[in-house]
C-alpha cells in the first residue's frame, strides 16, 4: 500500500506533454535466431519446420527496405502547422 502511494507520488512528476507522440518499445534485444530471410529459406529447404513456432516464424532482422518503409510512413504525417512530425 505504501509502495503504491510512493510510486504514484513519483509518477506525478514524470514526463508530461500535450503533443501526440509515437513510441516504439521492444522487449527483444539480441534474441535473433535466424540471421536473414535467405537463411530462413535455406533452413526451410533443408526440411526444418520454421512455421509451427511463432518465434521462428517471425524471427529475422529488419532490412534497410523495412526501415525505409517505416520512415516513409512516419515522414508522410505532418503536425497541425504542416511541419514534418519525424526525423
Amino acid at each position: 500500500m505504501i509502495r503504491t502511494a510512493v510510486k504514484r507520488w513519483i509518477d506525478m512528476f514524470g514526463f508530461k506533454t500535450d503533443r501526440k507522440l509515437i513510441l516504439f518499445t521492444s522487449d527483444d534485444w539480441g534474441g535473433v535466431r535466424v540471421r536473414s530471410k535467405e537463411a530462413r529459406q535455406n533452413l526451410i529447404r533443408a526440411g526444418i519446420d520454421m512455421d509451427s513456432n511463432r518465434f521462428d516464424r517471425y524471427d529475422t532482422l529488419e532490412s534497410n527496405k523495412d526501415l525505409e518503409h517505416l520512415f516513409d510512413v512516419l515522414l508522410s504525417h505532418r503536425d497541425i502547422n504542416g511541419s514534418k512530425t519525424c526525423c
